[in-house]
């Protein structure tokens, strides 16, 4: 059985605030994330949002719009080394180029890491 994590709400035209929560694995490990960061928008899906339900985390936001979310963390465990599922609310390749694969290196280590 599968949940999904998110509540959906709208598209929009901002930049990626990679400072809402820059302690979070996602955004710290083995890279330092910062921000903002241009998503260019071109059309539908290069900027989504969304609200995490209660049990994920918002771990980035969207410069004019801080209280949805840009990239979303789940997990059940709560060792922070480690998580289960990492939702990103726009197109990866509409993502400034410079920082795209420290955040993708970033997501994978956080998927793939073992923890207790």
């Amino acid at each position: 059985h599968y949940t999904y994590k998110l509540s959906w709400l709208d598209r929009l035209v901002a930049h990626l605030d990679a400072d809402t929560d820059p302690a979070h694995y996602v955004m710290s490990v083995p890279n330092t994330i910062t921000g903002p960061i241009t998503v260019a928008y071109n059309g539908y899906g290069d900027q989504d949002s969304n609200v995490p339900t209660a049990d994920a985390v918002m771990v980035g936001a969207w410069t004019t719009y801080p209280s949805l979310a840009s990239i979303v963390a789940y997990d059940p465990n709560p060792a922070p080394e480690g998580g289960q599922t990492v939702f990103f609310s726009f197109n990866y390749s509409a993502m400034d180029a410079l920082v795209r694969p420290d955040l993708l290196q970033n997501a994978v280590t956080w998927l793939m890491t073992a923890f207790s």
